[in-house]
């Protein structure tokens, strides 16, 4: 007897309708279904089924529900506490090559580490932000 075809896009909607329900934050909304090792990528592990999952109506009502979180975060100012209290020192940032290869030559150049080159530089941003 045949096993029955999993429909990944209802799974991965009904997984996403299952936090929803929890009133989670939309950043872990978020990050458990589209973050590293999220349902997303152990549904839809190539590009090109990703890319095919997010013209169907399964990923639009995902949005819908991260879209309501969204607003229940900003009306609840939850997504900033949240943020802050889980800041443990680590970020992990996805680059262009282009960017990537820049900064490290930028880093060789002045003598020091990539990590703290790019702390060096989004200080001074921050300052300015902040001042």
């Amino acid at each position: 007897m045949a096993a029955a075809k999993v429909n990944k896009p209802k799974q991965f909607l009904d997984e996403a309708r299952k936090l929803h329900r929890r009133k989670v934050s939309s950043t872990e909304f978020w990050n458990s279904l589209c973050g590293i090792d999220g349902q997303l990528s152990r549904l839809f592990p190539t590009q090109t089924e990703r890319v095919a999952f997010s013209k169907t109506t399964e990923w639009k009502k995902f949005h819908e529900l991260w879209q309501e979180l969204q607003e229940q975060d900003k009306r609840s100012n939850r997504t900033f506490a949240a943020s802050t209290a889980s800041a443990n020192g680590t970020v992990i940032l996805r680059l262009p090559k282009s960017v990537h290869s820049a900064l490290i030559r930028e880093a060789e150049h002045e003598g020091t580490s990539l990590n703290q080159l790019c702390v060096a530089k989004l200080s001074a941003q921050l300052a300015e932000v902040v001042s």
